[in-house]
């Protein structure tokens, strides 16, 4: 009886297929990703790469390693994926903060990916090794994993993990050192050549130094992203299908390096989701019942899109779970009776497919709800979860369709070149979504109008645009939608206060906070303890920002304390609390706070502007210049500098230079009364000057009124 997945050798593929897939795939994936290649920065890439200081410079590199040692809580990055950071620290020195440079790499390495899975299983001798790898290029289902900036951790540990397993197979031998034409005769000088040159990337010939290298590849892929940490259990089902068994001392006991591996980098990546990202607490108390319910629901809707990849959508609808109602079981019990099924039949249908269904959930699983992570916040599934497990049922589907069309191949390659066009077709135009943060977030809305945080996103796009009527739909809608999340709450607060109505800005600030503490206190109730995130921070921090506006110094100073003790390292709040000191005359408790502040972020220009206040009244005006000037360096037009350079300047009667500053700063901004009053002041004391030589400035300090 055949088997879905044979162990006979094809006839070796023509030398030209070999150069031709690469270019196929090159040429297909760039056509599907086009769309998305123009596209801008979306959602959390500001925390991956717009943002993160760790890819300005040396020194951010050397933290994106090391720095999870000295202070979790400052890391400069969301999770321990040091490998990632580095290859996005290298589009910045290329690129910039250009996203289109981010996206063509992110696109590469997904060709790189595909082909390297091409290499492994013709070297399998895998019967439709060639369908397999376009299908996997070109399945819609995986835009989300290429067009989003963000996941450049899937399609790196991605071609780490493929590239570790490809050297794996021949220390296990299950790909033998090619037999060299150079041992032997071969003729001309001319054909002698042409064999050095074929096989000079050769792996070594000493086993251990293959092994090492596997090794390596396996850390490079765990430091991309720790969902590789599976690759160990895949290689033993790679091993069991090629040679029907498993030898404890062959197989096992070379992997125990790797499990062992896997098992403390997903130990590193779990705490950190929940303890810097904040994957815990109420929305994530979930029973065993629950998780095995969310479980199986997530392989079928997983096993759904990658046959029928209709209605892919950023945020999927999260499913109402219930252990109490009987047709909830159906989906895990169903998956069970598939996989006993699937066991049964193998002597009849062969273990390629089994094999392909366990690599399928045995890849998927840190993904399925047993283990907490972010995003089950809004959703329990995501598309690009299934990146890697996608290859577990897309590999036994291609070897089926080859030996269906065995006898019709015309036929056969028609449908598979049909079956690939369409796919590229559906993932251009999912490609489209990526083009912005705008029409990401409009696009999931259309596709899932209950998500109430696409409608708090989107508006918060509105605002930034001032379409203050669209944002206040947005945020409106997202409240109506969850009405225990304080998020669309603040950010209504923050639209009032832009409109200027103050008073409905304070009320729905206080609504915020009240929201915030409720859900703390859920939190606490699963905890065990107070569970502290940046975001129940942020209102107070919002709230004391208007006090400082209305002048209401000591309240400011008591919001921004409150916020700092929610969160220890939160920079607006200590910048904030900086200033609020400063503006009390307490110059040297100001300095400090700004000091700390800038210590965690660099590259803030807010705190680097304050600083530059706090030094000038602490008597060091030379300091506070270079401060505002490092953010005209990275901003030339920064209003708030010139006008504070341009005090400093008038405060030590350099006049020319104090007005120039001034008409900077009113360029940058034409309506800033601010900046006018300091011009004309500027012009009338250069003119006092003029006619009287001797008088000269008692002060070098700069005013401290609030810029």
């Amino acid at each position: 009886m055949s088997t879905i997945l044979p162990v006979t050798i094809d006839p070796p593929t023509p030398r030209i297929w070999s150069i031709l897939v690469p270019l196929l795939l090159l040429v297909a994936c760039f056509a599907a990703y086009f769309p998305a290649i123009r596209g801008d920065f979306i959602w959390d890439d500001d925390y991956y790469v717009v943002n993160n200081v760790g890819l300005r410079d040396n020194a951010g590199l050397q933290k994106l390693w090391i720095g999870l040692l000295q202070d979790p809580q400052t890391y400069p990055a969301p999770q321990f994926y040091p490998m990632t950071h580095t290859s996005l620290w290298i589009d910045y020195r290329i690129w910039g903060l250009n996203p289109v440079g981010y996206h063509i790499t992110n696109v590469l390495l997904h060709v790189l990916c595909a082909w390297t899975l091409w290499v492994i299983l013709r070297k399998l001798a895998v019967p439709g090794a060639t369908l397999a790898v376009f299908i996997f290029a070109l399945h819609p289902v995986h835009v989300e994993s290429v067009a989003w900036i963000t996941e450049r951790k899937n399609v790196l540990s991605g071609l780490f993990y493929l590239l570790s397993m490809l050297v794996y197979l021949r220390f296990a031998g299950l790909d033998p050192k090619p037999v060299s034409k150079v041992k032997a005769p071969v003729g001309t000088p001319e054909e002698e050549t042409a064999a050095k040159e074929e096989y000079k990337l050769e792996l070594p010939d000493e086993p251990w130094k293959v092994y090492v290298l596997a090794l390596l590849l396996f850390v490079f892929a765990l430091l991309s992203k720790t969902v590789t940490a599976t690759l160990p259990a895949a290689i033993l089902l790679v091993v069991f299908w090629k040679r029907k068994r498993i030898d404890l001392q062959r197989d096992v006991v070379p992997l125990i390096p790797f499990f062992v591996l896997g098992l403390v980098f997903s130990s590193i990546t779990s705490w950190m989701e929940k303890s810097v990202v904040g994957a815990a607490g109420a929305e994530w108390s979930y029973s065993l019942a629950e998780r095995t319910i969310i479980a199986g629901n997530a392989v079928w809707f997983y096993v759904g899109k990658l046959i029928w990849p209709a209605g892919l959508t950023f945020i999927y609808p999260k499913w109402a779970i219930d252990p109490n109602r009987v047709v909830q079981w159906l989906a895990p019990l169903s998956v069970v009776v598939a996989l006993v099924a699937l066991v049964l039949t193998r002597k009849k249908i062969g273990n390629g497919l089994l094999l392909g269904v366990l690599f399928f959930g045995g890849t998927l699983l840190p993904a399925l709800g047993f283990f907490n992570y972010f995003p089950m916040r809004y959703s329990f599934v995501a598309d690009h979860f299934a990146y890697l497990a996608s290859i577990g049922l897309i590999v036994p589907a291609a070897a089926l369709a080859t030996q269906v069309f065995r006898g019709a191949r015309t036929a056969g390659t028609v449908a598979a070149v049909l079956l690939c066009a369409g796919f590229a077709l559906l993932s251009m135009q999912q490609s489209r979504i990526y083009a912005g943060p705008t029409e990401l977030w409009q696009a999931t809305i259309a596709r899932n109008p209950t998500s109430w945080m696409a409608h708090n996103n989107l508006g918060a796009q509105y605002m930034m645009r001032k379409q203050y009527d669209l944002a206040q739909k947005s945020f409106e809608a997202s409240a109506d939608l969850n009405k225990n999340i304080g998020d669309p709450v603040s950010n209504l607060a923050k639209l009032a206060e832009q409109r200027g109505d103050f008073p409905t800005a304070e009320k729905l600030y206080q609504h915020a906070i009240q929201l915030y503490q409720a859900y703390a206190a859920r939190d606490e109730r699963v905890l065990g303890e107070r569970f502290v995130r940046r975001r129940h921070a942020d209102p107070f921090v919002s709230l004391a920002a208007l006090r400082l506006k209305q002048n209401d110094l000591k309240t400011a100073e008591a919001l921004f304390e409150e916020a700092i003790k929610l969160h220890p390292n939160n920079i607006d709040a200590m910048s904030g609390l900086g200033e609020t000191l400063r503006l009390q005359g307490k110059y040297p408790e100001a300095l400090g706070m700004q000091l700390q502040a800038i210590v965690i972020n660099p590259e803030s220009v807010p705190v680097r502007i304050a600083l530059g206040l706090a030094l000038a009244d602490n008597g060091k005006p030379d300091e506070a210049m270079r401060a505002w000037l490092s953010v005209l360096h990275d901003d030339p037009e920064n209003a708030e500098a010139h006008l504070n350079m341009g005090r400093l300047m008038l405060a030590g009667a350099q006049y020319d230079e104090a007005i120039a500053r001034f008409e900077r700063a009113l360029k940058a901004k034409p309506t800033w009364e601010a900046a006018r009053l300091q011009l004309e002041a500027a012009k009338r004391r250069k003119a006092a000057a003029a006619t009287q030589p001797s008088i000269r400035p008692a002060s070098t300090a700069p005013s401290t009124q609030p810029t």
